[in-house]
């Protein structure tokens, strides 16, 4: 309320002052680009693409999980970015650390064989705000470093 005698302006007990506080709205949920169909590749240092969107253009850190498992209980690879700018962002497993680190695999490792691989990624912005995060499942790809991921992938293409 106001007192008339001062002219202060007095906040109620318990309500925000809204003068003073800034909002942050949390990242949106990252957009995955690829690869995300399922497909066989012979590349075991795939390039993850996807794009990142801060509701402020926040700079933003993405965190990113590979597994061949579902439900991600282990993982072949988990890095931290370092805040860059929103936007097309693309991550290559077996990658230079860079300002960012890894805290599952490194720089130059490649994924095994297997009939399925997901990744998942989120973001978090400048204020520590987390968005929700994106998950390539069904899996997202498949890697073959043998000769048959040609034949998978005709196998594919005439479907």
């Amino acid at each position: 309320g106001k007192d008339s005698a001062s002219g202060t302006i007095y906040g109620t007990p318990g309500q925000q002052n809204s003068v003073y506080s800034v909002v942050n709205n949390p990242p949106n949920a990252p957009t995955l680009t690829s690869p995300v169909g399922g497909s066989w590749m012979s590349n075991n240092q795939p390039a993850l693409s996807f794009t990142t969107d801060d509701p402020e253009n926040d700079n933003v850190k993405y965190y990113v999980q590979v597994s061949s498992f579902s439900d991600f209980s282990s993982n072949a690879v988990y890095y931290i970015s370092t805040f860059t700018a929103e936007g097309a962002t693309t991550f290559t497993v077996g990658q230079a650390a860079g300002s960012g680190q890894y805290v599952i695999g490194a720089s130059g490792q490649t994924l095994g064989d297997d009939d399925g691989y997901y990744w998942r990624v989120w973001l978090e912005d400048a204020n520590g705000a987390f968005s929700s995060t994106s998950t390539a499942s069904s899996p997202a790809f498949k890697v073959d470093t043998s000769s048959r991921s040609e034949e998978h992938t005709s196998e594919l293409q005439s479907h």
